[in-house]
């Protein structure tokens, strides 16, 4: 699965960064307050996913902690997934290289959200609109993807996509 590394285009104007923004979501406005909003929103929808795939695999698979999954980050949560896709049965270990590039993607884009909003807590208003837009876009995107790939190949997956 091709990633992308989330930078601002060159010459890029703020005419261009507004409209691009306002292109996305129409209904914001004030993009400056909202787009943090949309963040949250994809990070939400992240962990969703990512919870309803480790319980789904919990009843299914046998996987088991001590430790509630909220308790884990992203990245924990894809490297606990990685390791259970590596002993799954049934349809799961059939399509694993596809299950594990959907895990590469939210891991890969998780890293560029943390690389892009240091940068903004260093020095606040240093992104443009379309770094924080992009960071939005492509962790739903890649939530979106695992969500239907499990919805697709596994039976029983409920979609945790609202």
């Amino acid at each position: 699965m091709d990633t992308l590394t989330l930078e601002t285009p060159p010459d890029w104007t703020p005419a261009d960064d507004r409209a691009d923004y306002l292109a996305r979501f129409p209904y914001d406005r004030a993009p400056e307050r909202q787009a943090g909003g949309h963040i949250e929103e994809a990070l939400d929808s992240v962990h969703a996913v990512l919870d309803a795939i480790l319980t789904h695999l919990q009843a299914r698979e046998g996987l088991r902690s001590r430790v509630g999954w909220a308790t884990l980050n992203i990245g924990d949560k894809c490297a606990a997934l990685r390791w259970a896709f590596s002993r799954a049965t049934g349809p799961i270990a059939t399509r694993r290289a596809r299950f594990l590039d959907h895990l590469d993607a939210v891991v890969h884009y998780d890293r560029e959200r943390a690389r892009l909003l240091q940068q903004e807590f260093r020095a606040p208003g240093s992104l443009a609109l379309v770094n924080l837009a992009d960071i939005a876009d492509t962790l739903m995107t890649a939530a979106m993807e695992l969500d239907e790939a499990m919805c697709v190949l596994v039976p029983g997956f409920v979609s945790a996509i609202r």
